[in-house]
């Protein structure tokens, strides 16, 4: 099953580092890290196909906070920048996150302040 997706990949992905992580506490390793970001970027965004995209690091094990109650979710963090339009059609420059990857999806993220 094919997905369109709006937010644009780097023309060139650099091979990456996998760090060992317990399978048991975050998951398996998301090979198609990328993929899985993009897709989450289309439905969360309010104008995905004017989102330009950095990816500022590889997938590593990690933590974020759950956003109702602040329990720790683990899993597998990536940073990314996005700079997209906002609600107003402006762009809002550069603007850092951090997505946590467990199973083949986004299960948390920080800075959208939306989610």
């Amino acid at each position: 099953m094919a997905c369109a997706a709006f937010v644009s990949l780097p023309a060139e992905v650099t091979e990456i580092e996998i760090v060992p992580a317990d399978p048991t506490v975050y998951g398996e390793f998301p090979q198609k890290y990328q993929e899985i970001v993009t897709q989450w970027l289309n439905k969360a965004l309010v104008d995905a196909p004017s989102a330009k995209l950095e990816w500022v690091s590889a997938p590593t094990p990690g933590s974020l906070p759950e956003k109702k109650g602040g329990k720790e979710l683990f899993g597998y963090v990536v940073e990314i920048k996005v700079n997209s339009r906002n609600r107003f059609g402006t762009y809002t420059g550069f603007q850092k996150h951090a997505l946590l990857i467990r199973d083949g999806q986004v299960i948390a993220a920080n800075g959208f302040g939306f989610r």
